[in-house]
């Protein structure tokens, strides 16, 4: 599966019923398109729910540049 749709709950560390440190252990190394119509999920500037900032990066940068990944080599 290369193209994933998704409308469900979202916030900034959880999305697709996977949390931040989740997608940080997948292992795939083939790319994949990922859109989802969840709240906050690509908050790149860690904004939270409540208008504040955290201090975690948004799940979607865990997607993309997860420690697994083999193409950030």
């Amino acid at each position: 599966m290369h193209v994933i749709n998704h409308l469900g709950h979202a916030n900034v560390t959880y999305n697709l019923k996977f949390y931040n440190s989740t997608a940080d252990s997948l292992t795939n190394d083939q790319h994949f398109i990922l859109y989802s119509q969840g709240c906050y999920c690509g908050a790149f500037d860690n904004r939270d729910t409540g208008g504040g900032t955290g201090t975690a990066d948004s799940i979607a940068e865990h997607f993309l540049a997860r420690p697994t990944a083999r193409w950030r080599s």
